[in-house]
């Protein structure tokens, strides 16, 4: 028998054929799903199956490998998604279109435009007359962007096509969170911070998982916190220089002299090379922070006079001890994720 953990989380852009404006037609009927038209009517997620790689046959369509079987994303909206039936668990897609999140439980086997009434078929066809074709019904909830796991942001802000299986940042805590955000019903009742609870929380988390909950704003808001708590002050002219290979530069006076410094954030699987920063140093000192490894391992290091690598259990450790001065919307995701 099966765990109620045991779900598989999946992460969609509602973009068939890379086109937007669906988010909001899916929200109202509750559904999710992909483009590739199967061209026919279907009675079974099988026959659904059958009709795409039938089509996949023409040199025109991209829907079957070399193989012979679906493309990933098809594969998953057509037979791998779990809707609950018989000892397995609904499973859980996040959608993004964006500043909007939800979380959809996956309630319905696939079904196609061909096989659903007029008004959602309309519904789920743009002004371009472009047409999500396959179709999961699901239970929708709307995820205010402060309670969005981080993990979950750097998802969608990265490639990964269509519809994918989500694995980084996805542990057993991480679908208790899952369940327990889908089955929030106000979240408004949940802005009011235990800061009590949540500082436990904090000291028996790991840095590891800490920095996966953490957004790319949450963890660069850390840092530079950190800095300041040592001295140093962010000069705010710097923060808008795009072009500039760091997030900002920064000063401080010490025994009557003046340093200057650098820093530069990356969060999640975001790579940084310390090399790329070197000739930073005849200017000032430079501090670079990357996200740990899922165990906590520091994943960067350094041998050059004036490059400084950011601990991730030291940066851990502030944000335990001052969590109390951080914006709300850290806050708020930490105590919903942790």
């Amino acid at each position: 028998m099966s765990s109620d953990l045991d779900f598989t989380v999946y992460a969609i852009k509602l973009q068939p054929a890379g086109e937007t404006g669906f988010f909001e037609g899916c929200r109202d009927a509750e559904v999710i799903g992909t483009g590739w038209d199967p061209q026919r009517s279907c009675a079974s997620p099988g026959e659904i199956e059958q009709a795409h790689k039938q089509v996949g046959k023409d040199p025109d369509h991209n829907r079957t490998i070399n193989s012979g079987a679906l493309r990933h994303e098809l594969r998953y909206i057509v037979k791998e998604m779990s809707d609950g039936s018989g000892d397995a668990p609904h499973d859980y897609v996040w959608v993004n279109e964006g500043s909007e999140f939800a979380l959809c439980k996956v309630t319905s086997e696939c079904t196609t435009s061909h096989d659903v009434s007029e008004p959602l078929r309309e519904e789920l066809t743009n002004e371009n007359g472009t047409q999500i074709h396959n179709i999961r019904h699901v239970d929708w909830t709307d995820i205010p962007v402060e309670f969005v796991p981080g993990y979950v942001k750097r998802k969608f802000t990265g490639r990964f096509g269509t519809l994918n299986r989500m694995k980084k940042g996805v542990d057993d805590d991480a679908r208790r969170v899952i369940q327990e955000l889908h089955s929030v019903d106000d979240f408004d009742g949940e802005r009011t911070l235990d800061f009590e609870r949540l500082e436990t929380k904090l000291e028996s988390m790991g840095s590891g998982k800490l920095f996966s909950i953490l957004d790319a704003d949450d963890t660069e808001e850390v840092v530079l916190d950190y800095l300041q708590s040592n001295g140093w002050r962010i000069t705010k002219y710097s923060t808008g220089d795009s072009q500039a290979k760091y997030e900002c530069e920064l000063r401080r006076v010490t025994n009557g002299g003046r340093e200057a410094g650098f820093v530069q954030v990356k969060s999640g699987d975001a790579s940084l090379t310390p090399a790329e920063y070197s000739d930073l140093t005849d200017e000032g000192r430079v501090f670079l922070f990357s996200s740990p490894s899922d165990d906590g391992g520091q994943q960067l290091s350094v041998d050059q006079e004036g490059l400084t690598v950011i601990n991730p259990e030291k940066l851990a450790d502030h944000l335990r001890e001052n969590a109390r001065w951080l914006p709300t919307p850290t806050l708020l995701r930490l105590s919903f994720s942790s």
